[in-house]
């Protein structure tokens, strides 16, 4: 599927839902695979997409999920930080 002459008016923001706490392998967000951690890898390869105009880090504003803030910060995407996350904000 291929940006149409009708599509550039259309601003496409992808969201990467990102936390710390995690049952099975906690901080797994922050484990590098090879020489990057695994967010940067999911940062880099959304930035390579040609649909996507803006990128945020969507995470709770948690003290734990405070490196999320940074990395969002260091690589020039936008964040968002709630309490609670829920579909009806």
């Amino acid at each position: 599927m291929d940006r149409g002459q009708g599509d550039k008016d259309m601003n496409i923001t992808a969201f990467i839902v990102a936390r710390l706490s995690s049952s099975r392998l906690p901080k797994k967000q922050l484990k590098k695979i090879g020489n990057k951690r695994l967010i940067d890898w999911t940062i880099e390869n959304v930035k390579k997409s040609r649909y996507v105009d803006k990128i945020v880090i969507a995470t709770t504003d948690d003290e734990e999920n405070r490196p999320f803030v940074d990395r969002s910060e260091e690589r020039r995407v936008g964040k968002e930080c709630r309490s609670r996350w829920s579909p009806y904000h």
